[in-house]
């Protein structure tokens, strides 16, 4: 099914929309100029939703509150169809607030990703949205409970909502009309004179520092050795998924969020050489990248890429799999001398 650029009724939103009193509510309190994530992980928690999806909810807002990152969705089938699509760079360089409008964001949403083209059954845009909604919702109602005055002090996001441990009060609905949500959201219409501007942060992609570059580089980082174990003597699927599992261990997302300096929820694991011509999947080829450089140096080999992992990663990783080709079949990982690659 092709592309509407409308939601259908099963998009519709969770909640009503703010009113002009509740705009300035929160606008006039501390949350008007942040989103805190690990407080809305905690609200989804106590609303009891499943691990998994609620992963994903979190990660959606990560990545709309991270002005370097945007929400990204690749499909492969659609209703039982094949139908490959990539759809990319949402809200890129933007950034939310608990004051944001999560109703006309949605609606933008939808436009980059229709509900129709949601091979996830509305994963992909609709609950998660719907979830950031309720949050806001929650959170106006903490609010007004709380007698709110205008106030800066940060603390005081603790005593509006100490660990949300008990469940949030009931979320009224309010009936939408069917029209309404096929109206397709209203643009600013764009100039013939003007083109819309793709301009990316020229920071975006800057090489990290050489000791960062160093902790993201999973072929000498000695706690994922350990963890594999034997399955470090082997480069197969097998192995990288292994990686991917060492990623969200405790010890692994502590590792990537102080070492490497990255969210440990968004984190993506990246082919340093050409996956297309040499697929090697092990970790002397593998980089912790975060998405939005991942997306843009997609799977190849380039100069810019090998800058923006580092010296080391990039030599250590190209000899090791000209290394493996060499050796053919039954290759034992552990016999790879890192030294002499160093030195080559």
């Amino acid at each position: 099914m092709g592309a509407t650029g409308r939601p259908s009724w099963k998009g519709a939103p969770s909640q009503p929309a703010l009113t002009p009193e509740e705009r300035t509510l929160l606008s006039s309190s501390v949350w008007s100029n942040s989103f805190d994530v690990d407080t809305f992980e905690r609200f989804l928690q106590s609303t009891g939703m499943g691990a998994a999806n609620r992963k994903n909810c979190v990660r959606v807002a990560r990545r709309l509150k991270d002005p370097l990152q945007c929400l990204q969705y690749k499909r492969s089938t659609l209703h039982g169809k094949p139908a490959a699509k990539h759809f990319t760079d949402f809200w890129l360089g933007e950034t939310i607030t608990v004051a944001t409008d999560f109703h006309v964001l949605k609606k933008q949403a939808f436009v980059w990703c229709p509900y129709e083209d949601d091979a996830g059954n509305g994963w992909a845009v609709n609950h998660p949205f719907n979830k950031l909604m309720d949050f806001q919702r929650h959170i106006l109602t903490q609010l007004k409970e709380s007698g709110h005055v205008q106030s800066t002090n940060q603390g005081c996001i603790s005593r509006i909502i100490p660990a949300c441990s008990a469940s949030p009060p009931p979320l009224r609905k309010r009936p939408v009309s069917p029209s309404l949500l096929h109206q397709p959201p209203r643009l600013a219409p764009i100039s013939k004179k003007q083109k819309p501007s793709h301009e990316r942060d020229p920071t975006m992609y800057k090489p990290p520092s050489a000791g960062t570059q160093l902790t993201r580089y999973a072929g000498i980082c000695v706690p994922l050795k350990k963890y594999m174990k034997s399955a470090w003597g082997k480069a197969n699927k097998s192995h990288w998924k292994v990686i991917r599992r060492w990623c969200q261990t405790p010890e692994g997302r502590k590792y990537l969020r102080e070492d490497a300096k990255l969210d440990p929820d968004s984190v993506h694991l990246d082919h340093i050489q050409d996956k297309n011509s040499t697929p090697v999947h092990h970790a002397f080829n593998c980089y912790f990248m975060p998405g939005g450089p991942n997306s843009h140096f997609k799977d190849n080999s380039s100069a810019e890429k090998m800058a923006y992992v580092g010296d080391n990663a990039a030599k250590i990783s190209k000899t090791f799999v000209t290394w493996y080709i060499e050796m053919s079949t039954g290759v034992d990982c552990f016999k790879f001398d890192v030294g002499k690659a160093t030195l080559r």
